[in-house]
């Protein structure tokens, strides 16, 4: 370490991790899912992540927080898996949802023309993202416009339309 004028405390285990991983590249509109137990890092570009409830967020390394490397180990799951890439959704489609086996979430993708109007029901909590251009929602008495970057949170068992 004397040759890279690094001190000890500020070497970060979590280097190593890269030869471990599996390096998957996805393409945009893809998705992937990753059960829990199971390290993961992006490298570059931008993605959604969504979770189940939990309070188990346990960071591996790379990063100036705590690392909790006993927890880590607890929870860690080792075993080797083959990454399955989710298909971005059919351009012919307006509304799809990445198939995963999780209970708790999904993400679905909805694309609007111009002049489209969607009446939707909301079946559990929603979050709509809006990824690009705008989106016009209107649940009851309450309308939204939204840009790009911008969020609303839809009530469970709510009705609503949304249109471009």
């Amino acid at each position: 370490m004397e040759s890279m004028e690094i001190s000890e405390d500020k070497l970060d285990a979590g280097l190593v991790c890269f030869y471990l991983f599996n390096i998957v590249q996805v393409k945009q509109g893809e998705g992937i899912y990753q059960d829990a137990g199971i390290p993961h890092a992006y490298l570059r570009g931008q993605n959604i992540e969504l979770m189940a409830c939990s309070d188990n967020v346990i960071r591996g390394g790379l990063t100036p927080k705590h690392v909790d490397i006993p927890e880590l180990l607890k929870v860690v799951d080792c075993r080797e898996i083959i990454p399955q890439i989710i298909p971005a959704a059919d351009a012919q489609n307006a509304i799809m949802t990445y198939e995963t086996p999780a209970e708790d979430f999904a993400l679905s993708n909805l694309r609007y023309q111009p002049q489209d109007k969607l009446d939707l029901h909301a079946q559990s909590a929603e979050i709509l993202l809006v990824m690009e251009g705008s989106l016009k929602i209107r649940q009851n008495q309450t309308a939204l416009e939204l840009k790009q970057g911008e969020s609303a949170f839809i009530c469970a068992d709510g009705d609503y339309q949304a249109m471009q």
